[in-house]
């Protein structure tokens, strides 16, 4: 990375808000800021934060006792971390996951009835403005939820066979075989076996192993090196 690079990655850290958090060893989040072959870890951020995300400079991140959105507005939760996804239509609205107590929780609504019981959820994203994915892991593989939001109507269930899957934050399916990944008809192949994904704002996806990290899109061969906590 150039000097010049470093300090317009220094410059963005302090002024825009980041791509999304990674998790450091000692249970910390920390910012990620930057574009592709250009990442830059920030500071961690408060401890008492338990989860967060970013939506188009729209951050989001849960407290012991609530969900803080953009404005400042607290949105009061119970305790324990939270997964979310986010629409812009009709101005942006947040849904919110809380595995502690399986409930879904809505930015404009509150807490939200479902027609069926939820468990096991690892991640939520609108691949468009009326269908909310919900990702849940099963005994011996991965189930994909496709709900209508307006009414929460079951659209679709799909089985994902693979040993890890996650989503990105515009709704498409990872999957991850030892050092084998896949996205749609993206393919890579890592030093190593893939130990987790970590999901950041506009599609990144961060792959990470036991010694290193990189940030891929889904339908685009290039990965980026990214700095770990």
């Amino acid at each position: 990375m150039t000097s010049v690079a470093i300090v317009l990655l220094v410059q963005a850290s302090l002024s825009f808000s980041p791509l999304g958090y990674l998790a450091g060893p000692e249970g910390r989040l920390y910012p990620l800021y930057g574009m592709r072959s250009n990442f830059l870890l920030g500071e961690p951020v408060d401890e008492k934060v338990l989860s967060a995300a970013s939506f188009g400079g729209k951050m989001v991140q849960k407290l012991p006792w609530g969900i803080r959105l953009p404005g400042e507005r607290t949105l009061p939760t119970a305790g324990g971390p939270a997964l979310f996804a986010w629409t812009s239509s009709s101005g942006g609205m947040l849904y919110a996951w809380l595995p502690a107590t399986r409930e879904m929780i809505s930015s404009t609504t509150g807490a939200v009835q479902l027609p069926f019981e939820l468990d096991h959820v690892t991640a939520m994203a609108f691949p468009d403005a009326r269908r909310l994915r919900i990702l849940r892991s099963k005994r011996q593989d991965w189930e994909i939820i496709d709900l209508d939001i307006q009414g929460f109507r079951v659209m679709r269930i799909t089985e994902v066979a693979t040993t890890l899957a996650a989503l990105d934050s515009l709704g498409n399916v990872w999957s991850g075989v030892d050092a084998e990944v896949a996205c749609e008809s993206s393919r890579w192949r890592l030093d190593e076996p893939l130990l987790a994904f970590t999901p950041l704002d506009d599609g990144w996806m961060v792959l990470q192993t036991r010694t290193a990290a990189q940030a891929a899109r889904c339908n685009v061969s290039d990965l980026s090196a990214v700095p770990l906590p």
